[in-house]
């Protein structure tokens, strides 16, 4: 037995004629939900063009009703419920950002439907993290969009028949008094992306490094280029390169610190790639991805690097220690001291390909099948049995 869905977002769909087109990532992440739940109705902005440039647009799943909800009116909003079991809404924006989800869970309290609260990320903690280095008006309004964001979060964790998080590490952000939580984790990856062991490198290989992220403080890409100098006092005569993926409001100061690194390391900064095709074939060239994020969240891109066979290197916080992740893999977050031992041990390792043997096993029980599997199978019993 499954579900009818009603699913809020603040992502748009763009129509073009009578094609439905949204975000490449949240595109696949629809297909998977929608093939988990009985009926899929997609809560919306409907656009005639995406509102930003250089982005990846796929085609939205077939079988996915599209409403915009700034045209519903709230009768015909009622009435939408009306044919749906639960709704689920998004919790990481701030008060203002978040009237159309306390909207959709009013009516859904009225209709008697369930509503579940999704938390992706600590979004609140990043606004601080983003804004450390800034003036002092811009961090006061940081702290201000924080606290707006904490508000939020607890109060509709509060009303909500459940709250699914994404990484052990968001746990704390509702508080004791909800009691159906799900942890899941986040994973893009299907069982057929997930390739093979790779054979191991010569002994004279060119090792080549990657971060991938949006370009924000909180994720921590800087600490990749410091790693370079440390890293090649500690193994000289190793060639090795770095890749950027990804574009942000901290990109230019990335460019200048590249530039003032001290040492001849290629770094290029190779922009946004379009998921899947063009970033996992990018990672089939990579052996080792640095996931640096100073936050509690769980990136994706840990199974998007195991998929297509590459050694991830990542913070010994609680989100990756609890994916069962080898510990010679694990470094100490913020730590670039840290990052440099951990990448020298790897790449001086004999143990490689049973890390990689390892990894393949985490990767296989964390596709974004069976993460969509256990959410479905977590609000079938425990949040419309309540």
């Amino acid at each position: 037995m499954s579900y009818r869905l009603a699913l809020l977002t603040s992502i748009p769909v763009v129509r073009r004629g009578t094609e439905s087109m949204t975000l490449d990532l949240w595109a696949r992440d629809l297909q998977a939900q929608v093939e988990a739940v009985t009926e899929l109705v997609l809560l919306a902005p409907v656009m005639g063009a995406w509102p930003q440039a250089e982005v990846s647009l796929q085609p939205l799943p077939e079988g996915i009703r599209v409403v915009d909800p700034a045209q519903l009116s709230d009768r015909d909003l009622q009435a939408l419920l009306e044919r749906c079991d639960v709704v689920q809404v998004p919790g990481n924006f701030g008060w203002r950002a978040s009237a159309p989800a306390r909207r959709l869970m009013r009516a859904a309290r009225r209709a008697g439907k369930a509503a579940i609260v999704g938390i992706s990320s600590d979004r609140a903690r990043t606004e601080l993290m983003n804004a450390a280095r800034a003036g002092l008006l811009r961090r006061w309004r940081a702290w201000a969009r924080s606290v707006s964001i904490r508000v939020s979060q607890r109060y509709l964790a509060a009303r909500a028949g459940g709250v699914f998080l994404v990484g052990e590490g968001l746990r704390r952000l509702i508080g004791s008094g909800q009691r159906r939580v799900l942890v899941g984790t986040a994973s893009w990856i299907r069982q057929s992306d997930i390739a093979p062991a790779r054979p191991e490198p010569p002994s004279d290989h060119h090792w080549r490094l990657c971060a991938a992220a949006r370009l924000e403080r909180m994720k921590g890409i800087h600490q990749a280029i410091e790693v370079l100098a440390p890293l090649a006092a500690r193994l000289p005569g190793v060639p090795f390169e770095l890749d950027i993926a990804g574009v942000g409001p901290e990109e230019a100061a990335l460019r200048a610190q590249a530039a003032a690194t001290p040492i001849d390391v290629p770094i290029r900064f190779v922009g946004a790639l379009p998921y899947p095709d063009e970033f996992f074939a990018f990672l089939r060239q990579v052996d080792v991805v640095l996931l640096t994020n100073l936050n509690d969240e769980q990136p994706r891109l840990i199974f998007d690097a195991i998929s297509q066979g590459c050694l991830p290197v990542c913070p010994d916080s609680l989100p990756y220690r609890s994916l069962g992740l080898p510990p010679e893999l694990l470094y100490r977050r913020g730590d670039v001291d840290s990052l440099a031992h951990c990448l020298t041990a790897l790449l001086n390792s004999a143990d490689r390909p049973a890390l990689r043997r390892r990894l393949v096993e985490v990767a296989q029980g964390a596709t974004i099948e069976a993460m969509h599997r256990v959410r479905r199978d977590w609000v079938r019993d425990q949040v419309l049995e309540r």
